[in-house]
């Protein structure tokens, strides 16, 4: 039986995308959907100024690509280094405060 996921991902790059960025653009977009879908069910009136609701989105998003081979391996890496970067922000200036 075929997969369904590496099907849909040859054909979009049947249109003249190449096959790796094929998978990236439909990660992309199922990521996009599910943030989307999980912020409206979670937090529906807006009022989440943590940002957790989008994080745990995103991270749904992202597992489920990565799941299904849709996102190669070095953008979870990416994705992790940049959440790491967001975190501990190493340029935020605290001296003298």
């Amino acid at each position: 039986m075929a997969n369904p996921f590496s099907d849909l991902q040859t054909a979009l790059s049947n249109l003249g995308i190449d096959f790796t960025l094929s998978g990236i653009i439909l990660g992309a977009v199922l990521t996009i959907a599910l943030l989307i879908i999980v912020v409206f069910v979670l937090d529906p009136k807006g009022k989440d100024q943590s940002g957790l609701t989008l994080m745990i989105a995103a991270g749904i998003g992202v597992a489920i690509s990565t799941a299904v081979e849709w996102f190669p391996p070095w953008i979870i890496i990416f994705i992790a280094l940049l959440l790491a970067f967001v975190i501990f922000n190493p340029f935020s200036s605290t001296r003298g405060k």
